[in-house]
């Protein structure tokens, strides 16, 4: 329950916060989410935090609120806003005096067309990032608050929502105010799980890396249903609205990240509670390692071993870079992770897309494949085109016992596996299961699929004891052609 006073007219107000409002308001984190279904409070959180932030700082605090338009900006963060101020005036001020009412509603003040707030400790603007001038001021800026409204669309379009660039901005000026904490504060309904805000959020936040250990992030979840002064009617009504679209219905009513589904999946065998382990899972040392590649624009890798005992393919990361070459790939990503991860893991298989033996246009003196060979001082094995074969060799390790295990930190196979890797439609609305759409989600998929035919042909799949013997037998059919007993 933060206490928010002025000195100059001696008004305090103590305003009741739910549990994961007030921890969002209290959090010292440089970066902090809050996440939720609508309704539940958020951009009024997201109000109370900032005049918290101005409590501690004990100084006026120089603030932004972005959006990406800037009539959004008017017709749905202002008013929040100010009905935030009113219902603090009518509800939590310590004197309720009616003119102590009024005085504190006078206390905040809009300016230049809802472009400017100042109120008790803030001094605020507002951005549409639709205005070409705005980024430009934002990043000129001398802030030590930003919040970034609503940066997912509730559906895709042109200029809707706001994009990474703009978060990176946001945190390049947040610390520009002299003296000041900063803050950078994301309030939102959850996205889409291929919007940039679940990579930031979820998949890979700033965590206190070794060369930033004061920057880190703190992600808090309203829970469906913890905003008392939402009614049941109200909720009733968004159920209602979407329950004929699942991924609005997850986002808006039970505040999760959804995955969207752009059509029926190359692989429905695929099932986290089977596929995927709940621990993130440590390569074995001293048993081979396998790399799966795939070339183009974002080159992949995917790394895996079979265990040595039960024959399961087990897959503990994907690396890929967009719209960058196999050598940086490698030299980016692959090799520190040789180094440290898998420095215990001595002996590998490279394999992956055929299409790596061809020169890369950018560099016509080496092929992909002679990049991995030389950078990782291994032989480069191509793969299988032929698409019948490579759907059958991913679903054979689907299928079986099951085979295939997904380490609980590997995201990008995990969500191709899932449905991203997908089939194309005609303009019909027939499935063209000849090949699947070519996006983010096929990289992954296209590596390990061209690249299992090999492994299963190899026999490797199978536990180690029936290795042995297979291989037993082959030395002894090799023994007895040779001397002509056949």
């Amino acid at each position: 329950m933060p206490l928010l006073a002025d000195g100059n007219v001696e008004l305090k107000t103590r305003i009741d916060l739910t549990d994961t409002q007030e921890a969002f308001c209290q959090s010292d984190a440089p970066i902090v989410w809050l996440i939720g279904s609508q309704g539940e409070g958020k951009t009024f959180a997201g109000f109370i935090a900032m005049l918290v932030h101005a409590q501690k700082m004990g100084k006026t605090v120089k603030a932004a609120i972005v959006r990406d338009t800037f009539q959004n900006i008017k017709t749905m963060t202002i008013p929040s806003i100010q009905d935030a101020i009113v219902f603090i005036a009518e509800n939590y001020l310590i004197d309720k005096a009616p003119k102590d009412k009024r005085r504190f509603l006078e206390l905040f003040k809009w300016s230049d067309g809802g472009k400017k707030l100042t109120g008790i400790g803030i001094d605020v603007d507002l951005f549409g990032i639709d205005d070409l001038g705005a980024l430009t001021k934002l990043q000129g800026g001398e802030y030590s608050f930003i919040w970034l409204e609503e940066p997912a669309p509730m559906f895709e379009r042109a200029n809707a929502g706001l994009s990474e660039e703009v978060f990176t901005a946001s945190l390049s000026r947040v610390a520009r105010q002299r003296g000041a904490i900063p803050r950078l504060q994301i309030t939102m309904n959850p996205a889409d799980e291929d919007h940039w805000t679940h990579k930031r959020a979820i998949e890979n936040p700033i965590m206190r890396p070794d060369d930033m250990p004061d920057i880190y992030t703190e992600v808090f979840f309203v829970k469906y249903g913890e905003n008392p002064y939402l009614t049941s009617l109200q909720r009733q009504v968004a159920k209602a609205a979407f329950k004929d679209n699942p991924s609005l219905y997850r986002r808006y009513v039970e505040g999760e990240f959804a995955f969207v589904s752009q059509g029926e999946a190359v692989t429905p065998e695929y099932d986290p509670a089977l596929h995927r382990s709940p621990l993130n899972l440590e390569p074995y040392p001293n048993v081979r390692g396998i790399r799966f590649f795939d070339s183009g624009h974002n080159p992949t890798c995917v790394i895996a071993q079979i265990h040595p005992i039960t024959g399961r393919l087990i897959v503990y990361d994907t690396f890929t870079l967009e719209n960058a070459g196999m050598i940086q790939l490698i030299r980016g990503l692959v090799k520190p992770a040789m180094a440290t991860k898998y420095k215990k893991v001595y002996d590998w298989i490279d394999t992956g897309d055929p299409a790596l033996i061809i020169r890369e246009m950018t560099n016509t003196e080496m092929s992909p494949a002679k990049v991995i060979e030389r950078e990782l001082n291994t032989r480069y094995i191509p793969g299988v085109n032929d698409w019948a074969t490579r759907v059958q060799a991913i679903k054979y390790v689907l299928t079986n016992q099951p085979l295939l295990l997904l380490s609980k930190n590997e995201e990008l196979l995990h969500k191709a596996l899932r449905g991203g890797w997908h089939y194309a439609k005609s303009n019909d609305g027939r499935i063209l299961r000849d090949k699947a759409v070519k996006d983010r989600h096929s990289h992954a998929s296209d590596a390990i699929s061209q690249g299992l035919p090999r492994i299963i042909n190899s026999g490797s799949f199978l536990p180690l004891h029936r290795q042995k013997e297979i291989l037993a037998r082959r030395a002894a059919e090799e023994i007895k052609t040779a001397y002509g007993f056949t």
